[in-house]
């Protein structure tokens, strides 16, 4: 489950670098809780809320269900819980523009605008025992907006574990050709 707050705004191309965060200690230091709101200076407010997915795809049109979309920026933060120290590999995609933070620690940027395909980038990440803290963002700029998301643990080191396939014939009839379609979708 992840929490999240958006639709802030990406004014002149500037909220990619824009901290939306610094009244509660900042991108860096963000501790968000459920219902917990930020404020601009406007006086527009945005609330942290809670999202859960089904999939390994977290899609933001699904979180910001009204409103404007285009050219906005939007959070998300989740907690993972170790039973001990030790490196994971932390696997992530997106389709635009986003940063992403471990335990405070930024890992990853990129301005560039991608298909959203698990196991796009992998990192090897140190965590604690305890909690890690992961936050990203997100700034809208194409067709779709979101991310996928999963931590393998060394036990479970192999990067289709969870591949599930439900085949279905299509276009039947055509002699010689079998054409297969998946039921795992990102959008």
């Amino acid at each position: 489950d992840w929490l999240v707050i958006g639709g802030f705004p990406n004014q002149d191309g500037k909220g990619y670098d824009t901290d939306f965060l610094k009244d509660q200690g900042g991108e860096l230091n963000i501790k968000p809780e459920l219902g917990m709101t930020d404020k601009l200076p406007n006086g527009t407010a945005f609330v942290w809320k809670k999202y859960h997915s089904p999939f390994n795809y977290i899609n933001f049109f699904d979180v910001l269900q009204e409103g404007e979309f285009n050219s906005k920026v939007i959070y998300a933060f989740t907690k993972v819980k170790r039973e001990s120290d030790g490196k994971v590999i932390l696997s992530f995609a997106q389709n635009n523009s986003n940063k992403l933070w471990v335990n405070g620690k930024l890992l990853y940027e990129s301005k560039k605008d991608y298909q959203a395909v698990l196991e796009d980038n992998q990192f090897e990440v140190d965590m604690v025992k305890g909690e890690n803290s992961i936050l990203t963002k997100s700034v809208h700029d194409g067709w779709t907006w979101g991310f996928t998301f999963r931590i393998i643990e060394p036990k479970n080191f192999s990067l289709i574990h969870d591949l599930k396939l439900s085949p279905e014939i299509l276009k039947p009839g055509i002699k010689d050709r079998l054409i297969v379609k998946t039921d795992r979708s990102l959008n």
